[in-house]
């Protein structure tokens, strides 16, 4: 791990207390409200643990840019001019949030000049972090032990395949469910657990073997795509093509045996 990459991880397990200082069976109404979008929901920990990266990236890199889910992450700087850039999601999965389901996520992507160089995905409720180095692989820390993670060699017929559903745009959701469908007749079977940045990690680490989602925005997946990358795994859009470092897209990830089936399937497009 370098030094970059161990203080990223660092301030990010600060801002996980956050998170799990407030770990209750609900949140109050009053912490909750609402974005454009259906089921677009931020609560006041969202806006609390973004601001808190953001003021410490910002000691440690003073001429970084930010990227993130909240307002609070607009900068006057200009994104496309910078050369360090951070895109985070303070928590991914804020229903899981909200209903106290544990199972969400925060998400850092360092991008320098354009790439991502570091990604970093940390569960606050079992403690796991993914985390990948641009030409260096993708880990996993849980508890005092680091492991170097693969994505599976499975075929599509014995894959565990998960999925998000754009809850934000219920218009995507015949398309959704007719690819899940199809996906579900050649698969082992299908999940939802709402945390695109965790899908992506357990893709990394061969728990599933592939992901889609018809949109999802860069803080979503930037942290995932690298370590997926890293991990040996395929990503892109739904044709195929590299996915933005600063823009909304389409998303499909797995493993290079069950990517090639579903793509083959010309169910995405």
């Amino acid at each position: 791990m370098n030094e970059k990459t161990e203080k990223i991880i660092k301030i990010m397990k600060e801002a996980a207390k956050i998170i799990s200082a407030h770990d209750r069976a609900f949140i109050s109404d009053s912490e909750i409200s609402s974005k454009d979008g259906a089921a677009n929901y931020v609560t006041v920990y969202d806006v609390q643990v973004q601001n808190y990266l953001i003021a410490e990236y910002s000691k440690l890199f003073p001429k970084a840019v930010f990227l993130g889910e909240e307002d609070s992450a607009k900068s006057d700087k200009n994104i496309s001019d910078s050369e360090e850039l951070f895109i985070i999601d303070p928590i991914d999965g804020t229903t899981n949030f909200i209903h106290n389901v544990r199972h969400s996520a925060i998400s850092v992507a360092y991008a320098e000049d354009g790439k991502t160089e570091i990604g970093c995905v940390l569960n606050p409720y079992t403690g796991e972090i993914f985390y990948a180095e641009n030409g260096n692989g993708a880990y996993l820390i849980s508890g005092e032990n680091v492991h170097k993670i693969n994505v599976s060699n499975r075929n599509l017929k014995d894959a565990l395949v998960v999925f998000g559903t754009t809850p934000y745009d219920r218009g995507a959701a015949n398309d959704t469910f007719d690819i899940v469908k199809k996906l579900y007749l050649e698969c082992r079977d299908v999940r939802r657990l709402g945390s695109a940045a965790l899908d992506l990690c357990y893709i990394a680490c061969g728990r599933f073997d592939f992901f889609f989602e018809t949109m999802l925005s860069p803080w979503d997946f930037a942290a995932g795509a690298l370590i997926v990358s890293e991990a040996g795994g395929v990503i892109s859009d739904n044709f195929g093509n590299k996915l933005p470092l600063t823009s909304s897209s389409y998303v499909a990830a797995g493993n290079k045996n069950t990517y090639s089936d579903v793509m083959k399937m010309n169910i995405l497009q």
